[in-house]
């Protein structure tokens, strides 16, 4: 509803989006859109300035689109032609469709260009959520260290599918850090997996001491279980369930330890209630 959209709008402000990444702001405003109507959607913002502007935005870039849609010319492909994309930060296509449809010797040939240009290194960084990094992920792992927080998180979430011993090593020293990011190291123990991942993803859990650290830890659990369903120690899933801070993720949980035929009488009642009415509906599945 209109509160849930306010809180979302404002976590999205104190970041501001890059431009290509602007559709997201546009897209959680349309579900509001269809779940209030428009003239009520565009009064959750009047309480404040900040989101009432953000609807003005939003507004202004849906009428200067009307009657004005051209396809897009077709996506580069040779390496000097997608760079130039990648230059370009007004350019037709997103990182995401230019690597999509790079041939791999091009796309292997990106990859071993790593920018310094701090703009144009987001955009190089966002063709390996598309398409896994094909080289040596020693290049991902010095930017994992970046002083832009952005850059930073954008190189994890590049280094996260690539199998690699780097990367399980890059994975047990997060363990033993102290650094926010290491509530994410499921996702490198997922393609990276060893004989002490149950003991490493616990320790880490036990060290996590705020709800946002939490709940990157929940999610990226998410990816762990996807990749190895069997491996996460029923123990830790019902830990996790008591104590994540999202409602979808408790959700998540407790679908995954049904599955199992181990839930206990506790959880079972307890899902019955969740205020979540996806979790509710998964004991009548």
């Amino acid at each position: 509803g209109a509160e849930g959209w306010r809180y979302v709008h404002r976590e999205l402000l104190a970041s501001p989006l890059s431009e290509e990444d602007s559709w997201l702001e546009e897209s959680i405003y349309d579900e509001l859109v269809e779940q209030l109507g428009s003239k009520a959607a565009r009064r959750a913002g009047d309480s404040d300035p900040a989101l009432r502007s953000a609807i003005e935005r939003i507004h202004k870039k849906k009428r200067s689109r009307r009657g004005k849609y051209q396809p897009p010319p077709p996506v580069p492909t040779t390496e000097a032609e997608i760079w130039e994309a990648l230059e370009n930060s007004e350019a037709p296509w997103g990182s995401y469709r230019l690597a999509r449809y790079a041939p791999s010797k091009v796309f292997r040939a990106l990859a071993a260009r790593v920018p310094t240009e701090p703009e144009l290194l987001k955009r190089w960084l966002k063709l390996f959520r598309e398409r896994t990094y094909p080289l040596s992920p020693k290049p991902l792992l010095l930017l994992t260290e970046h002083s832009d927080a952005q850059i930073a998180w954008y190189a994890l979430h590049a280094l996260s599918p690539v199998r690699h011993p780097r990367v399980r090593a890059f994975a047990e020293r997060l363990a033993n850090s102290d650094s926010y990011h290491r509530a994410r190291i499921a996702d490198f123990l997922a393609t990276n997996p060893g004989p002490n991942d149950t003991a490493l993803l616990e320790q880490v859990w036990a060290s996590l001491t705020n709800d946002e650290e939490r709940h990157h830890f929940v999610l990226s659990m998410r990816e762990f279980h996807d990749a190895r369903p069997e491996d996460p120690p029923t123990r830790l899933l019902i830990t996790l369930y008591e104590n994540s801070p999202c409602s979808v993720c408790r959700g998540n949980l407790a679908e995954w330890i049904m599955e199992r035929k181990v839930a206990p009488d506790w959880l079972l009642t307890e899902i019955a209630w969740d205020c979540d009415t996806d979790t509710r509906a998964i004991q009548t599945e």
